[in-house]
């Protein structure tokens, strides 16, 4: 990889505001993407043409350390496919295969509320202990996903009730 983009890389990495910044737009355009991709594509072509595109990033951003770390690696080869395969094929086909029946929005909350679940099924597999900080990161969650879902209009809260 050119001297320049390694330095531009290591210049982001020392900038996590960005970082986030980033991965919240990257998010949204797989949403974004995903609804405008319907009848164009797949669900499996796109879940595809993800993982052709991430192995590359990888592949240029990691490659040395991917090389260096090889040992250790093929002897978890087997663990490393079975997460990719469950964690980023699956979710990413479940998507896809969503965006035909939804909207964007219900796919950026539905994204949005992932880290919740991530977290209890953390907690319900492995007793992992939740902080106070996470449970309240949880609620602004929840009461975010809440006020997008009802457009603001907490009237319609009370209609369901």
């Amino acid at each position: 990889m050119p001297t320049i983009i390694m330095g531009l890389l290591r210049d982001l990495w020392q900038r996590p505001y960005v970082l986030l910044t980033l991965t919240t737009a990257f998010w949204a355009g797989n949403a974004v993407a995903s609804r405008l991709a319907v009848g164009e594509l797949s669900p499996f072509m796109l879940t595809m043409l993800r993982w052709l595109i991430v192995s590359g990033l990888v592949i240029a951003i990691a490659g040395n350390e991917m090389r260096a770390a090889w040992p250790t690696l093929r002897a978890r080869l087997p663990f490393v496919f079975a997460m990719g395969a469950v964690g980023f094929t699956v979710f990413n086909a479940a998507l896809y295969v969503a965006a035909h029946h939804t909207t964007a929005l219900n796919i950026g909350i539905i994204q949005g509320a992932m880290p919740v679940f991530v977290l209890l099924g953390a907690f319900l597999v492995s007793g992992t202990r939740i902080s106070g900080l996470q449970a309240f990161g949880v609620l602004v969650t929840l009461v975010g996903v809440i006020v997008v879902a009802v457009e603001g209009d907490v009237s319609r809260l009370l209609q369901l009730v």
